[in-house]
Formats: structure tokens, C-alpha cells, sequence
């Protein structure tokens, strides 16, 4: 079925913490590893940056999944390079593809 929140105000909480499908995690030199046995082939991984940390500079976010380990978030400059300069603060969202 469908979920409805009918009411104004109302929204979606999701618990964050291990294995979570919810969280946040700081790049270093552009990238970072979640472990979370949880992701599976058919998990979708919707990136947003928080914030920019301050870093010197910033790429596009991507996601690679390793199924029943985890995933890594890799910022890439143009030339498809790992952007090194980026710390920025990355939330990410998991979902099943059904």
C-alpha cells in the first residue's frame, strides 16, 4: 500500500545509526566508505551535500555500492578524477528498488 501523511506538518522519520538507511559522513580528499551490510544490488542512493566544510574545492557526488558490505561516496572533478580538495558533508538516503 501507500503511505499517507495527512496531516500538514507531518513527515518521515527515518532512524539513523548503523547499518541505517539514513545518515551523514564528511568526505576526506574527496571520498568516504560506509559500511552497512544492508545495501543490496537493488538499492538507490540519493546524495545531497550538507555543506562544503570549508573544503578548496567541490565535485559530483556518486555512490558505488558493494552489496552486503557498504558503499563509497566519491566526489569527482571533470575528467572523471577523485576531486582531493573536497571535505564536504554528505547526506545520503537509502532506498529499495523494488
Amino acid at each position: 500500500g501507500n503511505i499517507s501523511l495527512g496531516t500538514a506538518g507531518n513527515g518521515l522519520s527515518v532512524k539513523s545509526g548503523p547499518n541505517a538507511r539514513i545518515g551523514q559522513n564528511t568526505l576526506t580528499a574527496g571520498t568516504v566508505s560506509i559500511a552497512n551490510t544492508s545495501v543490496t544490488a537493488n538499492t538507490r542512493i540519493f546524495l545531497t551535500r550538507a555543506s562544503k566544510n570549508s573544503g578548496a574545492a567541490i565535485g559530483s557526488l556518486e555512490a558505488v555500492i558493494s552489496a552486503g558490505v557498504g558503499f563509497t561516496i566519491n566526489s569527482y572533478a571533470a575528467g572523471a578524477t577523485i576531486e582531493t580538495g573536497d571535505i564536504s558533508i554528505v547526506d545520503w538516503f537509502l532506498v529499495e528498488s523494488a
